[in-house]
Order: structure tokens, then sequence, then C-alpha cells
């Protein structure tokens, strides 16, 4: 809603845009680069634009959490619903989360096409409305992958882990 976009003030960005994501991370100046999901960072994905998504009577929403799993490595990810995009995509995770399930490394120098590449064919995907969590922490502490990785891994145990997300699967492959 501006007429000229935020650019940051300080440090090694100086003078570039503020890369804003729907969902910030705490309190804070909208126009500080700190507050909002950090893609090289944070494993967060995109949320699909006003999806209706329930479960157990729960809306899903941004800084839910949300496991995923590369299908044919069986790495697990947690991660959050970092910021929204267009009404009929699914899929597009930030490059910390990409990195992590493809197991290749990337710099903050590399070229587009060499970030395209993490992209992952085959990824289980499994929200959890009822566990934000930007919630669960509050916004007056930080969210680190460290703490969304501490909590991702409580909750996906609890509800039944890989066990129960490769019945599903199958289940899902079945249909």
């Amino acid at each position: 809603d501006w007429a000229v976009p935020c650019q940051n003030k300080e440090g090694e960005n100086k003078g570039y845009f503020v890369s804003q994501t729907s969902q910030t991370l705490r309190k804070g100046d909208a126009c500080d680069q700190s507050i909002y999901v950090d893609s090289f960072v944070i494993n967060a994905v995109v949320q699909t634009r006003n999806v209706g998504w329930k479960s157990q009577g729960i809306l899903t929403d941004g800084g839910d959490l949300v496991v995923l799993r590369n299908k044919k490595s069986g790495k697990v990810a947690y991660a959050i619903h970092g910021d929204q995009g267009p009404k009929k995509k699914l899929g597009e995770g930030s490059i910390a989360l990409t990195s992590f399930l493809s197991e290749k490394s990337v710099l903050p120098t590399d070229s587009y096409d060499k970030i395209k590449n993490l992209a992952l064919t085959s990824v289980d995907y499994l929200v959890f409305p009822a566990n934000d969590v930007l919630k669960h922490y509050g916004k007056s502490e930080t969210i680190t992958q460290e703490k969304i990785d501490e909590y991702g891994r409580e909750i996906f145990e609890q509800w039944g882990g890989t066990s129960r997300l490769d019945a599903c699967s199958k289940l899902s492959a079945a249909k």
C-alpha cells in the first residue's frame, strides 16, 4: 500500500528494497527486514491465497506448522506458512526449505537458475492448522528454525510420525 517500497536503511543490504512476506515473525516496524521470513534461513511454504482448508474445524492460515517429506530420500522438514501466493498453486518453498529437502547447498550469490534447480517433484505436504508456530511462541519471541524444528518434531510425533505419514501417502497414491 506504499507509493514507494521500503528500503533497507543500514547493513549489507542498505538501499535494497525490503522483501516483505505476508507473515511476520515478530512485532516491529513494517520497513524492518528482520521481522519478515528470511528465505535463506527459515523453512517456509507459500500458502495458496484464499484457500479454505480446514482440519477439525480449524482454518489454515499464516504461521501454521507444515511438515514436508522428500518422497525419494525420506528426509523430513518442519516449516511454517510464511507467505501467500497465487490462488491455484501449491508447493512453493523457501530457499532454506528446498535446499534442506533436496540436500543441495546454495549461496546468496547463486543465480536464479541454480536456486530454481532445488525444486522437488515429489513431496508429502502435511499442514497442522491447530498448531500455529507463531502463536505457540508468541510474537514477542524471535522465531528461529531451531524453534520451528523443535515444535514440529513434537507435534509430528504426537500425530503419528513417519509411520502415519507413510499410511496416508499410500492412501493418497491409491486414489
